[in-house]
């Protein structure tokens, strides 16, 4: 067997148990956390934003245009950009909701 085919194969291997270990380590923060705190009280309204965003900043960062080569720089960039932009864009679905009368805001209580 080549050198090069057991790297490659080797080099696999490594990222899925990575990447195991990365969701096995969300999953054990959050169990620690709980559901009631505050950073999740406040992020509950742009999770799916958070969603939508998240792989297009990762593929903006990393394109032949704008490359981040280091990691911590491009993980800062990355969130931080996802955040901004769910969050702005929230706002401005929330705004358009409440405009044709269709928002959180615009329902009466009780009715």
């Amino acid at each position: 067997m080549s050198n090069r085919l057991t790297g490659n194969y080797l080099y696999e291997v490594f990222y899925n148990l990575m990447s195991l270990f990365g969701v096995g380590l969300v999953i054990l923060i959050y169990s620690r956390i709980g559901r009631g705190n505050v950073l999740t009280k406040r992020l509950a309204p742009i999770t799916f934003e958070i969603y939508l965003y998240h792989g297009l900043f990762i593929q903006i960062f990393r394109c032949d245009r704008l490359y981040i080569a280091n990691d911590i720089a491009f993980l800062f960039a990355v969130y931080g950009a996802t955040f901004v932009l769910s969050y702005v864009m929230h706002k401005i679905s929330e705004a358009i909701l409440n405009l044709i009368g269709c928002g959180r805001t615009s329902v009466k209580k009780g009715a």
